[in-house]
């Protein structure tokens, strides 16, 4: 544990390729898309994912977390985030003191993704799934275009396939940092043959995007395991590499914030992301996004496969049973999986890009789901969503369509704090904004100053009266659309006091230094601030032991029962210490040595 009266150096590493380092998690599983369970398999057990306010400074984000044992181990800048490398045996009590901080958002698991093999059909040579999405008219108006690059975030690609060669562009290596892009597993090939296999060559499948150039980004550890940092990292390498499609075969997203923020944002540069639906064959609560398309699987019958996980969240099917695609070593096999339902889609949205590279990602989304071949109870429906996709018929509207001038101005609110209110601390500030397309971000201004920005909804910030002159001030939060309209909202707040650099005090009344005492031990201690006081920490021999919030009073008594059998601590000598945090981040510790029978 990192010592609290010892200030380590932490490097964060901010470029994409050291953003996917360090997501070896390896448990063997085979190809598919189903998790363990209905919030995304595993996580990892010493990490966390901490969204920060925009408006908290990176140092001081991270002198927070070392302040309660975390270490920083990647950031995400654009969005805010942090991954976090903790004591296994600390996660509750580290994620319990983070979220006291008004200068952090939230704090989530970083998950582990995982597939679940699917059966394969011996009749691979028919292709049942082209004419099902009726991708030969669709190939009447634009076979693609070398523009419209599709991302395959997955366990690589066999670039060396007589179907794939020439056709894998750039590519990344989530997992090592490198441009290694070969698969193990096969699951990356399979996915990328259905998108772009070089068609018309007199050998093996056909495509449906075949002259739209394929990106490759290994997301996955030698098991086929991602996590929610490397997806996420996976999507910005993407972005990187020109990708205007981005398609992910790892199930189920719906609830994954990290991954849903940065699909978010890729859809405001300009990207469409496109993701499997899972294979668990079971309905799930989750509501509808427009960050990612979801997209399940049907049969030959257009009937959902029992194994497609369907709910709200749904936007689209595709023909996910006995589908044949490229596997590794130059052969073919037929899969089933809505891990292979999505690359269909993720073909379809690049033959309609390239058919009108102008469209904007959410226009395209619009097209692609209203253009579905309706299936299910009339209408949107929790197990087809808008239903199948139709190539032909995106594609042709997608010709047609040209975008509308957008001058509708957002609409913006500041929800919290509320208009002429006083502040001496650092204060959550809550933004709601919505626009008739898309919101591209929200910036905090303090006196026509810019103090942050986000853009990615939850729009929420940090304001810290310390680091301002005392007195009144106007606080705007201004909107912006894509196509650059703007709207502002304003209060006035007062700020109060100069910069609180004074650090609190604390004393240890029991037990004493040198004391000798028998089972559980009563620890008590005084503490006091010039302002106020946000909370303490209790450690055993530099182990921290319990977090006990102070509710802001200026002076408090800290009252703690340490039981050294329950923790497992033996007899004798040990260190305790006690660590008190006032509201403007300053601490000061006491600390007594004492024997245990």
């Amino acid at each position: 544990m990192i010592l609290r009266w010892i200030r380590l150096a932490v490097t964060c590493i901010a470029s994409f390729g050291a953003l996917a380092a360090g997501c070896d998690v390896g448990i063997p599983v085979p190809l598919g898309g189903e998790p363990t369970d209905d919030q995304g398999s595993d996580i990892v057990a010493d990490e966390w994912i901490v969204a920060a306010r925009p408006g908290a400074e990176r140092a001081e984000i991270i002198r927070l977390c070392e302040g309660v044992g975390a270490t920083i181990l990647d950031e995400a800048a654009e969005l805010s985030m942090y991954r976090l490398g903790i004591v296994e045996r600390e996660r509750e009590v580290v994620r319990a003191s983070l979220l006291r901080l008004a200068q952090i958002e939230d704090v989530v698991d970083n998950r582990i993704y995982t597939s679940q093999a699917a059966p394969n059909d011996p009749e691979y040579w028919q292709q049942w799934h082209l004419d099902a999405i009726r991708a030969p008219e669709a190939w009447a108006v634009t076979t693609g275009s070398e523009t419209t690059r599709v991302a395959v975030l997955d366990t690589g690609v066999d670039c060396a396939h007589v179907d794939l060669v020439g056709k894998v562009g750039e590519g990344w290596n989530v997992h090592n940092s490198t441009g290694d892009v070969s698969d193990p597993l096969g699951h990356g090939t399979a996915a990328a043959g259905l998108i772009g296999a070089t068609t018309g060559n007199g050998i093996g499948i056909a495509s449906v995007a075949r002259d739209n150039p394929i990106v490759a980004i290994r997301v996955s550890d030698e098991a086929g395991r991602a996590t929610s940092w490397a997806l996420a990292a996976g999507i910005r390498a993407a972005m990187g590499l020109g990708a205007r499609v981005v398609n992910v075969s790892f199930a189920p997203l719906y609830n994954d914030r990290v991954v849903l923020g940065q699909a978010e944002l890729a859809m405001l540069r300009g990207t469409l992301v496109v993701a499997s639906a899972g294979n668990n064959g079971m309905r799930v609560d989750a509501h509808e996004t427009d960050s990612i398309v979801f997209v399940g699987a049907v049969d030959r019958q257009y009937r959902l496969a029992a194994f497609s996980t369907y709910g709200d969240f749904l936007d689209l099917v595709a023909p996910g049973v006995n589908v044949l695609t490229t596997a590794p070593g130059g052969t073919y096999t037929s899969v089933s999986g809505t891990s292979f339902s999505a690359p269909l889609v993720s073909a379809v949205a690049a033959l309609a890009w390239s058919a009108n590279s102008a469209l904007r990602p959410l226009t395209l989304r619009r097209i692609l789901t209203s253009t579905a071949r309706d299936l299910g109870t009339p209408g949107r429906d929790a197990s087809f969503g808008y239903g199948c996709v139709d190539a032909a018929a995106a594609v042709r509207a997608a010709q047609l369509l040209v975008e509308a001038e957008d001058a509708t101005k957002p609409t913006i609110v500041v929800q919290s704090p509320s208009n002429g209110i006083s502040l001496s601390k650092a204060t959550p500030v809550a933004v709601w904004a919505s626009d008739n397309d898309a919101v591209a971000e929200v910036i905090l201004l303090l006196d026509g100053v810019t103090v942050a920005a986000d853009s990615v909804r939850p729009y929420a910030f940090v304001l810290d009266p310390l680091k301002h002159a005392t007195g009144s001030h106007t606080l705007t939060a201004r909107a912006l659309d894509i196509a650059g309209n703007r709207a502002d909202a304003s209060i006035s707040v007062t700020f109060g006091g100069l910069a609180d650099s004074s650090r609190p005090t604390v004393t240890i009344v029991s037990p004493k230094n040198g004391a000798t005492v028998r089972g559980i031990v009563t620890i008590v201690a005084e503490a006091s601030d010039d302002r106020s006081l946000r909370w303490a920490e209790v450690l055993v021999d530099d182990r921290l032991i319990t977090v006990i919030p102070l509710l802001s009073d200026a002076e408090s008594r800290v009252a703690f029962n340490w039981n050294p059998a329950a923790t497992g601590d033996a007899s004798g000598w040990h260190w305790i210490a006690v660590w008190i945090t006032d509201a403007s981040g300053n601490q000061a510790a006491a600390s007594v040595r004492i024997w245990t029978e």
